[in-house]
């Protein structure tokens, strides 16, 4: 999540009322070092502020580590169970969709977690690079195609927009040693595609500024 992101969710959720939102579920959080230190950002305009105002937070992920209070995929049905059990009024997913197999069973299990008139604050990159986490399925929606694929689910859109941050060039100027990836991946590329696709997708945004779709929706 890059930092114009977290700030863009950090105003929505600065401006609803603590009482509608908490608990909140993060679906896909990591760890609280990759929360606080790799991406300080996430904790200083989201999870600090939200504690501040008396919001508990709940971070959910996949793999177990510090900081991550529920682990299990959403996707199984004992995880919703044990979910659904804490309370949830609000769900954040932020940039998890390309990174599912199957989005519809993931739209369902979002819909299953996330209560009446509770809200899902997701995002999804819509101009960024192949980035597999394992997998990257190429989904990449504006506002109007994340609505049309959630309203299905049970999910009216409140506001959403493209969010734009940074390019591969700032990364680049930024942090160094992404050139000698570069130089790993072109000839790691020999022996797995994929390596290619990810150093050559990069380079398409050499110049051109990444964005990501960001939106808020009510559950029904």
């Amino acid at each position: 999540m890059s930092p114009e992101e977290a700030r863009w969710f950090g105003r929505v959720l600065g401006a609803t009322d603590g009482a509608a939102l908490s608990p909140v579920l993060n679906l896909g959080s990591s760890t609280l070092e990759y929360r606080t230190l790799t991406c300080p950002h996430i904790d200083s305009f989201m999870f600090r502020p939200l504690a501040e105002k008396g919001v508990r937070v709940l971070h959910a992920d996949m793999k177990e580590g510090v900081g991550i209070d529920v682990v299990g995929s959403v996707l199984d049905e004992s995880t919703q169970a044990k979910l659904l059990g804490l309370g949830i009024r609000s769900v954040l997913c932020n940039n998890v969709l390309e990174h599912v197999v199957d989005i519809d069973a993931m739209c369902r299990a979002l819909s299953g977690v996330c209560p009446k008139g509770g809200l899902l604050l997701i995002s999804v990159p819509h101009g960024y690079p192949f980035h597999p986490d394992p997998i990257d399925n190429g989904f990449r929606p504006g506002v109007r195609e994340l609505a049309e694929l959630l309203e299905p689910h049970g999910f009216d859109l409140r506001s959403g927009e493209l969010v734009t941050f940074g390019s591969y060039g700032r990364a680049l100027a930024e942090k160094r040693w992404l050139l000698v990836r570069d130089v790993y991946l072109l000839f790691a590329g020999l022996f797995d595609r994929k390596k290619w696709r990810v150093l050559f997708s990069n380079y398409r945004f050499l110049s051109k500024q990444y964005d990501v779709t960001c939106a808020v929706f009510v559950r029904r």
